[in-house]
């Protein structure tokens, strides 16, 4: 029986909450500490960030190669009059995003998170912005 795939969703979110919680810009923008979460509180103050995985689409190449392509997902809700808070938090958010490694534990090459979109929009109660990002994850060695 073969090894199960693994998947990197959980451990993508794992650090990148701390790469966010860790800039002290970020926080000064959000309001405090605290504002970024996976699963965001019933009646959470905003502005706040969700980080979450939108998708993971597992892939074999020939030669042995296996990895996942991975969309992460970031929203960023306000409760602002107009999209002054929510340009703000983006562009930081891009600065300490686009571009940025890390290594995943089951990877064997650095993941490089590249910028994919930002659309507006977030649900009928609260304003925001969704800004997703795209990487590429091996699980064997490159050949």
């Amino acid at each position: 029986m073969s090894k199960p795939a693994q998947s990197f969703m959980d451990p993508l979110v794992a650090a990148v909450v701390p790469r966010l919680t860790g800039d002290s810009a970020l926080t000064t923008l959000l309001g405090g500490s605290g504002r970024v979460y996976n699963r965001v509180p019933k009646n959470a103050a905003t502005p706040y960030i969700r980080v979450s995985v939108n998708t993971e689409r597992a892939w074999n190449w020939i030669g042995g190669q296996r990895g996942s392509t991975v969309v992460l997902q970031t929203q960023i809700a306000s409760r602002y009059a107009g999209e002054l808070e929510t340009s703000q938090v983006v562009s930081r958010l891009r600065a300490l995003l686009d571009g940025w490694r890390t290594t995943l534990t089951g990877a064997t090459h650095r993941s490089e998170l590249a910028f994919d979109q930002a659309l507006p929009g977030f649900d009928e109660d609260v304003d925001g912005v969704v800004v997703t990002y795209r990487t590429v994850l091996w699980t064997t060695a490159v050949v």
